[in-house]
């Protein structure tokens, strides 16, 4: 699964999610511009995962971000690791009061439970293209994020078998883990109608019209 995603961005903040695990269980995250930093302790019963919020950014401007991840909270820099993927872009959301035109990607069903049948990496190749030719400021994931219940449709709930879906759903395609770090993802549970109030709560970050 990715160990950086990008998040909700405003016109002054982001939200940035991350993910450790036992031997490095703190975060360490720095966007630029403005040299802001925070750090995260990850907790076991969270799967080691977590996100920061990080405020005073200008609007409308482009941001990089990057997370390394520690043993330790006062772990030194030159002690510190990454896992590749582990450093993002993203743009800032323009001035509230702003009506210009803006794209997105729309996109669902994250289908990965059958082996070598539903590889996503050309998906997401296809992804990182044309986010780049149409500088998208962000992504909608509307739904089924992953397939707990394939191949068994029987399947009792399980904490441990649910977490073990989302890494194999979102950790073994190196293009996936790269698109989460290059714009803001915004993922919702379930399609159904939710997606279509997603969609205009978004919006109306960038654009009051």
């Amino acid at each position: 699964m990715a160990r950086l995603i990008i998040g909700h961005v405003t016109s002054s903040s982001v939200m940035i999610w991350v993910r450790g695990d036992k031997r490095h269980p703190f975060a360490f995250i720095q966007v630029d511009p403005g040299n802001k930093v925070a750090t995260l302790a990850l907790e076991e019963r969270h799967g080691y995962t977590g996100a920061a919020e990080i405020t005073g950014l200008n609007r409308d401007v482009d941001c990089t971000c990057e997370v390394e991840f520690g043993a330790t909270r006062n772990a030194s820099p030159n002690l510190r690791i990454d896992y590749g993927h582990c450093r993002g872009k993203f743009r800032t959301a323009p001035a509230d009061d702003a009506n210009a035109p803006f794209k997105f990607l729309l996109g669902s069903c994250n289908l990965h439970s059958l082996g070598i049948f539903s590889s996503p990496d050309r998906a997401y190749e296809e992804l990182l293209e044309r986010s780049a030719a149409n500088s998208a400021r962000f992504m909608i994931h509307c739904g089924d994020q992953i397939y707990y219940d394939i191949p068994n449709f029987l399947k009792g709930p399980d904490i441990g078998e649910y977490r073990d879906k989302y890494l194999d759903a979102w950790g073994d395609s190196r293009p996936t883990r790269k698109f989460l770090t290059q714009i803001p993802h915004y993922m919702i549970m379930d399609d159904l109608l939710r997606w279509s109030r997603k969609i205009g709560q978004v919006a109306k970050v960038y654009s009051t019209g």
